[in-house]
């Protein structure tokens, strides 16, 4: 499991492996139906980056169908997802990418943020200088346009964090609902918390409960 002080290279999760899903399934047995019933969960990851924290920033409130398809019509336009090349988009090419001008603020602040050297550490690939966890966050929450959601999403998606659920997430509330019964959102809070420090597993595999309910698959 990655340690808490350093991140190193992250290729795919290490905590989704066999281990780990034991471990869950020690914590919270019914996981063992779930995964028995829709298969492991992927390992699900991005590469850390600029690119990445956009996309996701895209994904906010829209389905993932929807979030891909602007961002790819934003990098048709603008060629690359660079901080410099945001700004010299025209309102036609954010209108081309069905960008709202909210969402264009969050962009122009993630580029922003680039710039100023704020998120060192948190965008390369392969950094031993990465901050904790914890700093993470609140150097993420501290950009305009990214809440607790997208700063959860691009730590366990990108950073490799093994302990974070994103209650924020919709899909991931009514996936605990379809499965466990549970519905209310503190309930929801209080049934996750047991699942530490696996938390970031539990939520991948009830991605892919959701995922399968729905005879759906997710390419993040």
């Amino acid at each position: 499991m990655i340690p808490e002080k350093v991140i190193g290279k992250v290729l795919e999760h290490p905590f989704v492996n066999e281990a780990n899903l034991e471990r869950l399934f020690q914590l919270e047995p019914r996981f063992a139906q779930v995964v028995e019933r829709y298969g492991h969960p992927p390992s699900w990851s991005r590469p850390p980056g600029f690119e990445t924290l956009v996309r996701i920033v895209l994904e906010q409130q829209l389905s993932l169908a929807s979030a891909k398809a602007h961002f790819d019509r934003l990098r048709e336009r603008a060629g690359t997802i660079h901080p410099d090349r945001m700004y010299e988009l025209t309102e036609a090419d954010w209108t081309y990418a069905s960008v709202s001008r909210q969402k264009r603020t969050y962009v122009l602040a993630l580029a922003e943020a680039v710039q100023r050297g704020t998120l060192n550490g948190l965008l390369e690939l392969d950094n031993a200088r990465r901050p904790r966890f914890e700093k993470v966050d609140l150097i993420l929450l501290s950009i305009k346009g990214i809440g607790p959601w997208t700063s959860s999403i691009y730590q366990m998606m990108s950073l490799g964090h093994a302990d974070l659920f994103p209650m924020g997430d919709v899909a991931l509330r009514t996936s605990v609902w379809e499965q466990f019964g549970v519905r209310e959102y503190t309930g929801i809070e209080a049934l996750s918390a047991e699942w530490k420090p696996l938390r970031s597993l539990a939520a991948f595999c009830l991605w892919q409960a959701y995922l399968g309910e729905r005879h759906r698959v997710a390419d993040y």
